[in-house]
C-alpha cells in the first residue's frame, strides 16, 4: 500500500463518523432547508394575491382576519368566500402543496423526528416516493416508542414541490381570470 493510500484508510477510520455524517445529513438537511423556504414563498406570494385582489376590489376585510390553521388554508377561506374560487379545480397541485405543508411543519417543529403515532407522517411517507425512513434499511419494522428521522432521498423532491406551487399559481390566476376579479 502507497503512503497516499495508507493515509487516506487512516483518515477513514479517525473521522469515519464525520464523513458519514456528511454524506447523509446534509444533502438531507439542505432538503430540508428547500423545502422551508419553498413553502414560505408559497405563502407569502398567496397572501400577496389575496391582497392584490382585496385591494382592487376594496374589500372590507383580508385574509389576516380571518381564522386558520395556516395562511395557506387562510387563503384558501379568503378565496373561496370572497370570490367563489373552487379548490378542486386546483388539483392535484393543492393537494400536493398541501402534503408538503405537513412535510415542513413536521420538520420545522420536530426537527424532522417522528414516530409510530405521527399518522400523517407516515401517510405522506408512504403516498410521496422522494419521502422515507432515514436508515430503512436498518429499522424494517417500526416500534414503539421508538423515533425515526425524515428522510428525503431524493432532490427531485424539490423540483416537483417547486413546480407543483409554479401550476398551483397559474391555475389560481386563472381561476380569478376566469372570475372577472
Amino acid at each position: 500500500m502507497d503512503a497516499w493510500n495508507f493515509e487516506l484508510t487512516k483518515f477513514e477510520e479517525e473521522n469515519g463518523t464525520e464523513l458519514f455524517h456528511f454524506d447523509n445529513e446534509f444533502p438531507n438537511r439542505t432538503r430540508y432547508y428547500m423545502i422551508i423556504q419553498t413553502q414560505a414563498v408559497l405563502e407569502k406570494q398567496l397572501k400577496s394575491l389575496c391582497d392584490k385582489v382585496r385591494i382592487m376590489h376594496q374589500m372590507p376585510f383580508s385574509m389576516d382576519d380571518l381564522k386558520g390553521n395556516s395562511d395557506m388554508e387562510k387563503g384558501k377561506l379568503y378565496l373561496t368566500r370572497m370570490y367563489g374560487i373552487n379548490f378542486r379545480d386546483l388539483e392535484p397541485e393543492w393537494s400536493y402543496v398541501n402534503n408538503m405543508r405537513k412535510l415542513r411543519n413536521q420538520i420545522i417543529h420536530h426537527n424532522g423526528h417522528f414516530t409510530i403515532q405521527d399518522k400523517e407522517i407516515l401517510r405522506l411517507i408512504e403516498i410521496i416516493p422522494e419521502v422515507n425512513r432515514m436508515w430503512d434499511n436498518v429499522y424494517e419494522q417500526m416500534e414503539e416508542g421508538q423515533e425515526y428521522e425524515i428522510l428525503i432521498s431524493s432532490k427531485t423532491l424539490i423540483e416537483n414541490y417547486a413546480n407543483a406551487v409554479k401550476v398551483l399559481f397559474r391555475k389560481l390566476i386563472d381561476a380569478i381570470d376566469q372570475k372577472n376579479i
